[in-house]
């Protein structure tokens, strides 16, 4: 008997969740330790408890822009500082005993508390950094605070109490949150007294109405029958803008053990450990708990999703919960969670305490089949992924570490493709002079396979600015392409007319450029989404330097900026393009 089989294509991985390529070496920044910060053009900052480097969107260093921290500002936690960028990309970093602000250009903005440095408000650790909406910086962390309880001495016990401090955009103190701009933990939950003694604020978020969602966890060691025990509880409650605790929202409430009762007036659950929330595109919270010791059964590994009342949201998995497993049997604790516009949610851990996975769920808590491999991506054993992030073209971006070594090893980034369809990045210049040219700018699209040039025209990019503007820009032509000729990368440049026929100063502000839905395909048909990609600056009364507020391969983006030694940070490429514009 004979067989014939058939000639099988070589099985291709879904390009959403796959790395891409134009970043970095085949996808990734190797030996780059620290925490990844995304500026509004599109860049990274990589912030670790010694220095802040840059890259450009395509994760190429910029050797103009590496600051190092002083020792005594270097922070205690070698895996990266806390931080986060305001509008302008203003740059704010924990550092031991405080909060340091550096400029777009790698310079200290002295005009931040005294000389670029603000002592910390909270007398404890900061967690977390938030930058808010309106430019407030938000800090998350714990406050030394006085118990009845003595010590071994006989002394109070100083217990760490879960505190959020908040500054202006100058470093000054914030009087209008809290008590002299502080909210202890018995301000946002009920308090349980002395018998919790230690607690922290984990992460803080801004939803979609300017409230402030915290999440912090208590925990004290209670006596057992047979021996000590860690009894932790974590809270998920909202704040007004004020401080206040917001009554309207059911406070998200969890225990570690199931020996102990609760006020039932509060949502919480018996046995698993939550890890992480998120808040997807519609201000709906979603929650990652694990299953934590081997002995819990797996069911407790996995999602909830909240309404904005902290409510179960009914129309997510079942009753508002969702199992975390990769093919609907083989169950992963979840560590960090990542909301996407579109209501996906990204998801990373590790299966049996080992093997490093990133998975991506839909809106309803069904698994991705279309990411990675049937809906999830093994990252090997020995390994944990340390952040997820999203970059500003809405990728994927994550850091992975090897757990297997006692010290942190340095991270890999990794950018990964969010579907099929293209990703843009603009790299505009800042009007500085009265003109009645148009304003002309790049955009640089890219895809895994190659853009259809037949979809570029006038209804790309939508532009919106100061005074109501709001208008098309026109596309002029393409002036870039991948040198083997596939057009998986393509820059594009487009013209934005003056308002009124001439850019001057009643037109100066801020415009968003955005991504129109459905507008550029690659050649498989694939579609853009709708997304603001970038924006530019108008200021006639600014001096005759240039800014770049977008971004594109290969380039030093403020021609401005120099490096500690007094050295230019501008190349070639930069010009190259200047002179395309």
């Amino acid at each position: 008997m004979s067989i014939c089989y058939e000639s099988l294509e070589a099985r291709r991985l879904l390009s959403a969740g796959a790395a891409d390529t134009h970043f970095g070496n085949a996808g990734s920044i190797e030996h780059a330790p620290g925490n990844i910060v995304v500026m509004h053009d599109g860049r990274l900052l990589v912030v670790n408890g010694g220095s802040i480097r840059r890259y450009d969107v395509f994760g190429q260093f910029d050797p103009g822009f590496n600051v190092t921290l002083a020792p005594k500002a270097r922070y205690s936690d070698a895996t990266g500082n806390p931080a986060a960028v305001d509008s302008s990309d203003r740059l704010f970093v924990a550092v031991d005993g405080g909060v340091f602000c550096v400029l777009p250009t790698g310079r200290v903005d002295r005009s931040f508390g005294k000389l670029g440095v603000v002592p910390s408000p909270l007398t404890h650790r900061i967690a977390d950094i938030l930058v808010q909406s309106d430019g407030k910086v938000v800090l998350a962390g714990n406050q030394g605070k006085q118990t009845s309880q003595l010590d071994s001495n006989g002394h109070p016990f100083v217990a760490e109490a879960a505190a959020i401090a908040r500054l202006n955009a100058d470093g000054s103190i914030d009087t209008t949150f809290g008590t002299a701009g502080i909210v202890l933990r018995s301000a946002f939950t009920e308090n349980f007294g002395d018998n919790l003694p230690n607690s922290t604020v984990l992460k803080v978020a801004q939803d979609h109405s300017g409230n402030l969602l915290s999440f912090h966890k208590d925990s004290n060691q209670v006596a057992m029958i047979d021996d000590d025990l860690t009894q932790t509880y974590t809270h998920l409650t909202r704040l007004l803008v004020n401080g206040a605790k917001d009554a309207t929202m059911r406070e998200a409430f969890f225990s570690s053990q199931a020996q102990f009762h609760f006020p039932t007036s509060q949502e919480f659950d018996l046995g698993s450990e939550p890890t992480d929330f998120t808040i997807d595109g519609q201000g709906r919270v979603v929650v990652a708990l694990a299953a934590g010791d081997t002995e819990r059964d797996d069911e407790f590994a996995q999602l909830r999703r909240l309404l904005p009342d902290g409510l179960p949201d009914a129309s997510f998995g079942t009753n508002g919960v969702a199992p975390v497993t990769l093919d609907g049997s083989t169950p992963f604790d979840p560590e960090l969670v990542l909301g996407q516009s579109n209501g996906q949610i990204v998801v990373s851990g590790n299966i049996d305490f080992d093997t490093a996975v990133i998975a991506r769920f839909n809106s309803d808590g069904s698994l991705d089949q279309s990411f990675g491999d049937s809906g999830s991506i093994k990252l090997g054993e020995h390994r944990s992924v340390g952040q997820l992030a999203l970059a500003m073209d809405g990728s994927i971006l994550d850091t992975v570490t090897d757990a297997e070594f006692s010290t942190p090893e340095p991270r890999i980034i990794t950018r990964r493709w969010r579907d099929e369809s293209p990703a843009a990045n603009t790299f505009a210049r800042t009007v500085i002079a009265a003109s009645p040219q148009s304003h002309a700018f790049l955009v640089t699209y890219r895809d895994d396979a190659a853009i259809d040039r037949s979809t570029l025209d006038n209804r790309d990019l939508r532009m919106t600015g100061p005074n109501g503007f709001v208008r098309y820009a026109k596309f002029d032509r393409v002036v870039n392409s991948t040198d083997d000729g596939d057009d998986s990368l393509l820059t594009a440049r487009y013209k934005l007319a003056a308002p009124g026929g001439l850019w001057d100063a009643p037109d100066n502000g801020q415009y968003q450029i955005r991504l129109m839905d459905q507008q550029v395909t690659d050649t498989e048909g694939h579609a853009t989404s709708a997304r603001t990609i970038g924006r530019f600056v108008v200021n006639v009364q600014a001096a005759a330097r240039s800014t770049v507020q977008g971004v594109t391969s290969a380039i030093h983006f403020d021609r401005s900026a120099r490096d500690d030694s007094g050295g230019s940070s501008s190349g070639a490429a930069f010009d190259d393009l200047l002179a395309l514009i």
